[in-house]
C-alpha cells in the first residue's frame, strides 16, 4: 500500500474543475484509467467530499485526467493559513 502524504489537496477545487469540464464522476473514472490508473467513482467522490485525499501518484493521475497542473488541485498557501486560524 502506498504511503499517504499530507498533501494540501482541495477536493472542492477538484470538483469544480471536473464540473467545468462537464464530466461526471464515471466520466472522470474513465479518464483516470486512460491517464494510467483506475480510480473508482467511490474513491473520487471521497476525495471531492474531503473524506480523505489521494496519494502523490494518484494526484498526478487525477491532474492528467482533468488536464490541469497538480497545483490546480491543491489549497493555496494563503488559504491554508486562513484555515488554520479559523
Amino acid at each position: 500500500m502506498a504511503k499517504r502524504l499530507k498533501l494540501p489537496f482541495d477536493g472542492g477545487r477538484a470538483r469544480e474543475v471536473r464540473e467545468r469540464r462537464g464530466l461526471t464522476l464515471a466520466g472522470l473514472e474513465d479518464r483516470c484509467a486512460r491517464a494510467g490508473m483506475r480510480i473508482t467513482v467511490s474513491t473520487l467522490w471521497r476525495w471531492e467530499s474531503g473524506v480523505f485525499g489521494p496519494t502523490a501518484a494518484r494526484l498526478g493521475v487525477l491532474a492528467r485526467a482533468l488536464d490541469v497542473d497538480v497545483d490546480a488541485l491543491l489549497t493555496k498557501p494563503d488559504e491554508e493559513a486562513q484555515a488554520e486560524c479559523a
